[in-house]
């Protein structure tokens, strides 16, 4: 795997959307670890005991908007990238949920590199709600700048992250490994799931809680198997996984087993 290093740009977050999508090479080379050489970079140390890097970056999506992101890495090599996509923009999802610390906490401590971010419109993020399509090109520029820093790179969500991520994997026919947390087979903006035809073969599971009251675990259970991906149910947990973080963030890890 490729060292993961100081992933940040050479500036502040921009104040205006910029003009050039990531595919450009001007922000290619912003979001590039290998170009990087200034920004937020400070060592903090998670509840479990050991000390992990934090380093504040941009992303630069295709559709020219600039996004709060931050790499979580251990102090030795890493072993793989995860990219992690937060819950419902307009319901109180950000990157530094609870739940999504928890996670990261977790993968870091088993030798992984975390990359999590702020969604259009969220936090520092520029833009606004794109309606969860525009949402995509929030994904797709978080794994492209991944990609660039790890060569095995697998996506996470959370709730709508959780969609919006199979989402991306559908209409950019990704095959990265997927792990979903409590997908939404629809959300609240109308968005479903991908058919079973839309999505490329991959190793894909997906984890919802017993008592889930946003989403049916029986809906769950039939989607998973039509796409051939792998369920979980965590006992006495709903959407929201209260007082079950530690509890969930072993089972995604251990989905990676």
């Amino acid at each position: 795997m490729k060292r993961v290093r100081s992933l940040v740009t050479s500036r502040p977050l921009a104040r205006r959307p910029t003009t050039c999508g990531v595919q450009d090479s001007k922000n290619a080379e912003r979001d590039d670890p290998r170009r990087s050489s200034a920004g937020s970079d400070v060592s903090v140390t998670p509840l479990r005991g050991y000390r992990r890097r934090m380093t504040e970056f941009d992303l630069h999506t295709a559709d020219g908007l600039a996004l709060e992101a931050r790499w979580d890495t251990p102090p030795t090599e890493p072993t793989r990238g995860i990219v992690f996509c937060h819950p419902h923009p307009l319901h109180g999802g950000t990157m530094t949920a609870p739940l999504m610390e928890k996670v990261t906490d977790h993968f870091v401590g088993a030798g992984a590199a975390v990359l999590r971010f702020n969604f259009r419109g969220i936090g520092r993020s520029q833009g606004g709600w794109g309606g969860g399509i525009g949402e995509l090109d929030d994904v797709a520029a978080a794994v492209a700048a991944a990609q660039r820093a790890a060569a095995d790179v697998s996506v996470i969500g959370w709730s709508f992250g959780a969609g919006a991520a199979l989402r991306w994997q559908a209409r950019d026919g990704d095959a990265s490994t997927y792990v979903g947390i409590a997908p939404p087979i629809e959300d609240s903006s109308g968005n479903t799931l991908p058919a079973p035809g839309e999505l490329r073969t991959a190793r894909r599971t997906i984890i919802i809680g017993e008592r889930d009251q946003l989403i049916s675990v029986d809906d769950s259970r039939d989607y998973a198997g039509s796409i051939g991906a792998g369920f979980e149910v965590l006992p006495a947990s709903d959407h929201f996984f209260n007082y079950r973080e530690e509890g969930l963030a072993a089972m995604v890890l251990a989905a990676f087993d």
